[in-house]
């Protein structure tokens, strides 16, 4: 007698008729599970390289629009001369602003005794002045 064979014939072969077709059920499930975790990953790599792909496009096209922003101010420029340029003018204020303080320390020379702001045409101005006209632009 089989331990598949008990009281009221079949039931365990009934039984273990079912547990077989869970099982392969099972099985099939865990198999499609499988596949779609791995059509997943695919999915998943071409997008990591399709967001790379994207990613370099745009930082070409940012250093394309910096290239285009400077074209702008009167020629073809490109973003780092312009940048440079940008240092050097920076640069240059900051010197015109120390000479500026040398003078005002210094202050006026002249012997018409007006300050710097407000000399004549017939006023004879000293370094000081004459150096304060060119940085300021007043006449």
């Amino acid at each position: 007698m089989s331990v598949l064979d008990g009281p009221g014939e079949g039931t365990w072969s009934v039984f273990a008729q079912k547990v077989v077709e869970e099982r392969d059920a099972l099985r099939e499930e865990v198999a499609r599970l499988k596949d779609d975790f791995l059509n997943a990953c695919d999915v998943g790599r071409r997008l990591e390289t399709r967001v790379g792909a994207l990613l370099a496009e745009v930082k070409r096209l940012e250093v394309e629009r910096d290239d285009a922003r400077c074209t702008q101010c009167g020629g073809p420029v490109k973003a780092q001369e312009c940048a440079e340029l940008r240092a050097e003018v920076e640069q240059s204020k900051e010197t015109l602003s120390e000479i500026g303080a040398i003078l005002s320390l210094n202050g006026c020379d002249c012997e018409c005794d007006c300050s710097y702001t407000e000399h004549d045409g017939s006023c004879k101005r000293c370094l000081g002045c004459r150096i304060a006209q060119v940085i300021t632009g007043i006449e």
